[in-house]
Protein backbone atom coordinates (compact mmCIF):
# COMPACT_ATOMS: atom_id res chain seq x y z
CA UNK A 1 0.00 0.00 0.00
CA UNK A 2 0.85 3.49 -0.81
CA UNK A 3 0.10 6.19 1.47
CA UNK A 4 0.89 10.08 0.17
CA UNK A 5 1.98 12.49 2.29
CA UNK A 6 2.07 16.90 1.85
CA UNK A 7 5.13 16.64 3.49
CA UNK A 8 6.22 14.43 0.31
CA UNK A 9 6.07 17.28 -2.18
CA UNK A 10 8.31 19.57 -0.45
CA UNK A 11 11.11 17.27 -0.09
CA UNK A 12 11.12 16.17 -4.17
CA UNK A 13 8.51 13.49 -4.41
CA UNK A 14 7.01 15.94 -7.20
CA UNK A 15 9.85 15.75 -8.72
CA UNK A 16 10.69 12.08 -8.67
CA UNK A 17 7.39 11.31 -9.46
CA UNK A 18 7.94 13.41 -13.05
CA UNK A 19 11.08 11.48 -13.15
CA UNK A 20 9.17 7.56 -12.91
CA UNK A 21 6.01 8.94 -14.31
CA UNK A 22 6.96 11.26 -16.97
CA UNK A 23 3.97 11.15 -19.42
CA UNK A 24 5.89 11.25 -22.50
CA UNK A 25 7.44 7.66 -23.37
CA UNK A 26 9.08 8.58 -26.94
CA UNK A 27 10.27 11.34 -29.04
CA UNK A 28 9.95 10.70 -32.93
CA UNK A 29 13.37 10.09 -34.39
CA UNK A 30 15.75 12.39 -36.07
CA UNK A 31 17.64 10.97 -39.09
CA UNK A 32 20.75 12.59 -40.29
CA UNK A 33 21.63 13.86 -37.06
CA UNK A 34 25.18 14.59 -36.24
CA UNK A 35 27.73 11.75 -34.80
CA UNK A 36 26.80 10.90 -31.46
CA UNK A 37 28.58 8.58 -29.37
CA UNK A 38 25.68 6.54 -26.70
CA UNK A 39 26.84 5.66 -22.72
CA UNK A 40 27.44 2.07 -24.05
CA UNK A 41 30.14 3.73 -26.32
CA UNK A 42 28.23 3.00 -29.72
CA UNK A 43 28.72 5.87 -31.96
CA UNK A 44 25.39 6.55 -33.96
CA UNK A 45 26.63 8.14 -37.34
CA UNK A 46 24.52 10.10 -39.87
CA UNK A 47 23.19 7.90 -41.89
CA UNK A 48 21.86 6.65 -38.49
CA UNK A 49 18.06 7.12 -37.50
CA UNK A 50 16.97 6.90 -34.09
CA UNK A 51 13.88 6.09 -32.27
CA UNK A 52 14.87 8.27 -28.68
CA UNK A 53 12.97 6.66 -25.70
CA UNK A 54 12.30 8.79 -23.06
CA UNK A 55 11.20 6.08 -21.08
CA UNK A 56 13.99 4.83 -21.22
CA UNK A 57 16.32 7.94 -19.71
CA UNK A 58 14.70 7.35 -16.22
CA UNK A 59 16.13 4.01 -15.94
CA UNK A 60 19.58 4.79 -16.99
CA UNK A 61 21.95 3.79 -14.15
CA UNK A 62 24.38 6.26 -15.86
CA UNK A 63 22.05 9.18 -14.71
CA UNK A 64 20.73 7.58 -11.91
CA UNK A 65 22.32 5.42 -8.70
CA UNK A 66 19.56 2.97 -8.06
CA UNK A 67 16.99 4.00 -10.64
CA UNK A 68 14.22 1.82 -10.11
CA UNK A 69 14.00 3.16 -6.58
CA UNK A 70 11.69 6.07 -5.70
CA UNK A 71 13.67 8.02 -3.80
CA UNK A 72 12.61 11.26 -2.78
CA UNK A 73 16.12 12.31 -1.85
CA UNK A 74 17.42 11.94 -4.99
CA UNK A 75 19.63 14.59 -5.68
CA UNK A 76 20.84 15.89 -8.20
CA UNK A 77 17.44 14.97 -9.89
CA UNK A 78 18.31 15.93 -14.01
CA UNK A 79 15.28 13.91 -15.50
CA UNK A 80 14.14 14.71 -18.79
CA UNK A 81 10.06 14.50 -17.98
CA UNK A 82 9.83 18.00 -19.55
CA UNK A 83 12.66 17.59 -22.33
CA UNK A 84 16.43 19.21 -22.60
CA UNK A 85 17.55 21.88 -24.22
CA UNK A 86 15.72 23.85 -27.13
CA UNK A 87 13.40 20.96 -26.73
CA UNK A 88 12.60 21.66 -22.76
CA UNK A 89 8.86 22.25 -22.20
CA UNK A 90 7.80 25.79 -21.64
CA UNK A 91 4.78 25.00 -19.34
CA UNK A 92 6.93 22.79 -16.54
CA UNK A 93 7.40 25.39 -14.59
CA UNK A 94 3.22 25.83 -14.37
CA UNK A 95 3.04 22.32 -14.50
CA UNK A 96 5.24 21.88 -11.47
CA UNK A 97 3.40 24.27 -10.11
CA UNK A 98 -0.45 22.89 -10.94
CA UNK A 99 1.09 19.20 -9.09
CA UNK A 100 1.91 21.32 -5.97
CA UNK A 101 -0.76 22.82 -5.61
CA UNK A 102 -3.49 19.83 -6.88
CA UNK A 103 -1.76 17.52 -4.41
CA UNK A 104 -1.65 19.95 -1.31
CA UNK A 105 -5.21 20.35 -1.65
CA UNK A 106 -6.23 16.81 -2.52
CA UNK A 107 -4.17 16.01 0.33
CA UNK A 108 -5.83 18.54 2.79
CA UNK A 109 -9.30 17.69 2.48
CA UNK A 110 -8.41 13.89 2.42
CA UNK A 111 -4.80 12.98 4.55
CA UNK A 112 -6.01 9.76 4.71
CA UNK A 113 -6.38 9.14 0.82
CA UNK A 114 -4.91 6.01 -0.56
CA UNK A 115 -4.28 3.87 -3.66
CA UNK A 116 -7.29 1.42 -4.01
CA UNK A 117 -6.61 -2.54 -4.31
CA UNK A 118 -7.24 -2.41 -7.77
CA UNK A 119 -4.59 -1.71 -10.16
CA UNK A 120 -4.11 1.58 -12.49
CA UNK A 121 -6.03 1.59 -15.71
CA UNK A 122 -3.81 3.02 -18.98
CA UNK A 123 -5.16 3.65 -22.19
CA UNK A 124 -2.66 2.28 -24.65
CA UNK A 125 -0.33 5.02 -26.61
CA UNK A 126 2.80 4.25 -27.96
CA UNK A 127 4.00 7.98 -27.31
CA UNK A 128 2.09 9.16 -24.25
CA UNK A 129 1.68 7.45 -20.86
CA UNK A 130 -1.46 7.80 -20.13
CA UNK A 131 -4.02 7.02 -17.31
CA UNK A 132 -7.84 6.10 -18.00
CA UNK A 133 -8.18 5.69 -13.99
CA UNK A 134 -6.90 5.15 -10.48
CA UNK A 135 -8.91 4.09 -8.32
CA UNK A 136 -8.29 5.46 -4.84
CA UNK A 137 -10.06 4.97 -1.35
CA UNK A 138 -10.78 8.05 0.66
CA UNK A 139 -10.85 7.14 4.35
Amino acid sequence: MIVIHADLFRTGAAEEAARTLAAVRAIPPIPGGPPVRTPGERELGRASIALRTASICRCSPYQFGDPDVFDVGRHPNRHLAFGHGAHFCIGAGLARLEAAVVFQTLLARYPDIRLAQAPPVRRPDITFRILSSLPVTVV
